[in-house]
C-alpha cells in the first residue's frame, strides 16, 4: 500500500482523465465532421466527373437528359457536375439528406423521396435548369424531369433502411451519428470532464491546461495527418475503400478544419500552462 502514494495516485488519475479527454475529443470531431449540415461543403469539394467518368451511369445519366424533349443544349458529364455544384441545387440536395436524416432519427426506414417531392425540388431551381437546358421550364418540363431523375436513380430503391443495408452498418450507427443527443452528451461530457481536472487540481490549477491541453493536441493532429493523406494519397488505401475516399475526399477541407481548430485549441492550452508555471501563477489563489 505505501507504493500508493497520494502523488502516484494523483499521476495514475491524470493519466485517466488525459485518456477520457483524449476518447471525447477525438469523437466529438468525428461527429462534427458527419453533420448532415456539412454536406454542401463535401459536395462542392468532390470530384464528381472524376468519380463517375467512364461509368455506366454516367453514360446513362448523359443519354436520358439530351433525350428530354425540352434540352436545348448538348449535355455532358462536366455540365452535370457543375449544375450540381450551384449553391441553390447543393443547398437543395442537402435538405434531401436532411430528410433522410429526420427519417433515419425517427427510424422510419420506408421512407424515400417520391416523385412529388422531386418535382417540388425541381421547380426551385428555374435559373439553373436554364442554364443546364438553356430552356425556361415550364411545370409539364418540371415534372418529365423528375420522372427521368427518379429513372437515374431509382429513388424507389433508395429508402433509409435500403441505403443503411447497401453500406453494411445496421441502423444504430447512422442513428447515433445523426441524432443530436450523441453530440451533446459528448459535449457535455467533455466539459464534465474539465471540471473534473479542475477539481483535481484546484492547488495547482495550471495542470488543467495541460492534462486538458494535450490530448486535445493530440487528437487535433491525428485528424490533420489523416486529412491531409486522404486528400493527397487516397490510392495508398486501395480496392474498394479507394473508392469510398475518392468520395471522402470531399470532406478533407471540413476535417482539415476542425482539425486545425482542436489542434490550436490543444496548443494554446499547453502554451497557456507554460506561461502560468514559467510566472508562478500556477496556483490558487
Amino acid at each position: 500500500m505505501a507504493f500508493w502514494t497520494k502523488h502516484r495516485i494523483d499521476i495514475v488519475l491524470s493519466v485517466v482523465l488525459s485518456i477520457v479527454m483524449f476518447v471525447l475529443s477525438f469523437v466529438l470531431i468525428a461527429l462534427l465532421i458527419l453533420r448532415p449540415g456539412n454536406a454542401s461543403g463535401v459536395i462542392k469539394n468532390t470530384d464528381i466527373s472524376g468519380i463517375l467518368k467512364d461509368t455506366d451511369i454516367a453514360y446513362y445519366m448523359e443519354h436520358q437528359l439530351n433525350g428530354l424533349p425540352f434540352n436545348e443544349t448538348q449535355i455532358d458529364l462536366y455540365d452535370i457536375e457543375d449544375f450540381i455544384k450551384t449553391d441553390a441545387v447543393t443547398n437543395e440536395i442537402v435538405g434531401v439528406i436532411n430528410r433522410y436524416s429526420r427519417a433515419l432519427t425517427n427510424r422510419n426506414l420506408d421512407y424515400f423521396l417520391t416523385a412529388y417531392e422531386i418535382f417540388e425540388i425541381s421547380s426551385n431551381l428555374g435559373p439553373e435548369f436554364y442554364d443546364l437546358f438553356g430552356h425556361h421550364m415550364t411545370e409539364t418540363d418540371y415534372r418529365l424531369f423528375a420522372a427521368v431523375l427518379d429513372d437515374i436513380l431509382d429513388f424507389g430503391g433508395l429508402s433509409a433502411g435500403d441505403i443503411i443495408d447497401e453500406l453494411n452498418i445496421g441502423t444504430v450507427i447512422p442513428y447515433l451519428i445523426l441524432t443530436s443527443y450523441l453530440l451533446w452528451g459528448v459535449i457535455l461530457l467533455f466539459a464534465a470532464a474539465i471540471i473534473v481536472i479542475y477539481l483535481r487540481n484546484r492547488e495547482m490549477y495550471s495542470n488543467v491546461f495541460l492534462i486538458a491541453g494535450i490530448p486535445v493536441l493530440l487528437s487535433g493532429l491525428i485528424y490533420l495527418t489523416s486529412g491531409i493523406l486522404l486528400g493527397s494519397f487516397p490510392e495508398v488505401l486501395g480496392g474498394r475503400l479507394y473508392s469510398y475516399a475518392r468520395v471522402a475526399a470531399g470532406a478533407v477541407n471540413i476535417i482539415i478544419t476542425l482539425s486545425i481548430i482542436f489542434t490550436a485549441l490543444g496548443v494554446l492550452s499547453i502554451v497557456v500552462y507554460c506561461i502560468l508555471r514559467r510566472f508562478g501563477r500556477g496556483c490558487k489563489v
